[in-house]
């Protein structure tokens, strides 16, 4: 029977990121292979944690996707939550729901080619709901990962 794979989608802002690419790393200790998808920008933040785990030999990878900041209207390089000025917001959200199909393509074609065993769950943040889209696509149940500590949530 192949390993569970956890396909992780974070918000791209580090309060977000980081609580999640702790949690796939932690189900990889448990044998679980483990994706973090991220922007170029936001996985520069979390490569050294990540290439580490695997050197560790933590079944766990980055998977890369650039926004189409033209396509988007979005000024180039705004990638991150932490780089996109306020007026910028909306279409950044815009810009990341469309990462939906290339990152499907990626994970189905890995699985084809045997790189990855085949999505067994998304884990997306509350802020993505086209993650949901992306589940189905995969034949995948999703979660909804969200990262708010429990003393925000019980104010």
């Amino acid at each position: 029977m192949a390993a569970a794979h956890f396909v992780f989608v974070p918000l791209m802002a580090q309060g977000h990121l980081i609580p999640a690419v702790d949690t796939a790393l932690l189900l990889a200790t448990h044998g679980a292979f483990c994706t973090v998808v991220a922007t170029p920008a936001t996985a520069a933040r979390v490569r050294p944690t990540v290439d580490s785990a695997r050197r560790s030999g933590l079944p766990v990878r980055l998977a890369e996707f650039p926004l189409d900041h033209a396509g988007a209207g979005l000024p180039e390089g705004v990638d991150n939550m932490d780089n996109v000025p306020s007026e910028f917001m909306a279409r950044y959200f815009a810009a990341v729901a469309r990462l939906r199909e290339p990152v499907e393509r990626h994970l189905l074609l890995r699985a084809d080619e045997g790189g990855a065993p085949p999505p067994t769950c998304v884990v997306a943040d509350f802020c993505h709901p086209w993650a949901s889209e992306l589940a189905a696509g995969l034949a995948a149940p999703r979660l909804t990962f969200f990262s708010m500590c429990a003393f925000c949530l019980l104010c």
